[in-house]
């Protein structure tokens, strides 16, 4: 059985690789969040808000900032390892579609109540959408594209991870 002082250790040292990780890629979600605001915004203010089709874009937006976070990471932090490298890159994404998500909420409460009355009439009738289901739709959209982007993504930094290693 371990001291329990090792154990608060472990799990300080732990929670400071977790924070280094966030510090590294702050700045890159911030700017990968008001891209994808910023898009919004053009696409409502243009009239092509309606087409769905258009909102893959995001995706595209997103991959240089998730690969120059991911960058970042690896030549910034001190204890690098594929994981985290994978991890920095969902971060960043779920941090930018938490802000895309926080000013969705408040855009249709507020601002735009026509396109939230759009928005409930266009879904599946079960859903009953409101702003807040906007948002949580938003971040659960977030989680998966910043999976599968960031794990495309670290293919890339696989050499690079083993060299530092």
């Amino acid at each position: 059985m371990k001291p329990l002082s090792t154990s608060v250790n472990e799990s300080t040292e732990s929670n400071l690789k977790s924070s280094e990780i966030i510090r590294i890629v702050l700045p890159y979600a911030f700017v990968g969040g008001i891209l994808i605001i910023l898009y919004f915004l053009i696409m409502r203010f243009t009239g092509h808000y309606q087409i769905t089709g258009l909102r893959s874009l995001n995706y595209l937006i997103m991959i240089p900032v998730i690969y120059f976070a991911i960058k970042a990471y690896i030549s910034k932090a001190h204890d690098r390892s594929y994981l985290k490298g994978f991890l920095s890159g969902i971060s960043t994404y779920l941090i930018s579609y938490s802000l895309l998500s926080l000013f969705m909420i408040l855009y249709l409460a507020f601002a735009d109540p026509v396109l939230m009355t759009y928005l409930y009439n266009s879904a599946y009738p079960e859903l009953q959408l409101t702003p807040v289901g906007v948002g949580a739709l938003l971040i659960g959209e977030g989680i998966i594209a910043g999976l599968i982007t960031s794990f495309l993504i670290m293919q890339n930094f696989k050499d690079d991870i083993r060299k530092a290693a």
